[in-house]
């Protein structure tokens, strides 16, 4: 994917984030959790590593 797609990929999940924590009042951790899965699914990545990374980082973040 070039780089000119990621960072409107980016954009657009960093959107998706804004609207889902300002307009629907959504927990921010569920918001970016959803908001990175978009990304990353968007990005080209298999679902199953999805998960495997999203797991082994919150794992990482709650081991400090």
């Amino acid at each position: 994917m070039s780089s000119t797609g990621l960072i409107l990929i980016t954009i657009l999940g960093i959107a998706v984030l804004l609207y889902l924590i300002m307009h629907s009042k959504m927990q921010a951790f569920l918001a970016l959790l959803i908001a990175s899965i978009l990304i990353g699914l968007f990005t080209g990545m298999e679902p199953a590593f999805l998960l495997e990374v999203i797991e082994v980082g919150m794992g990482e973040l709650w081991d400090l």
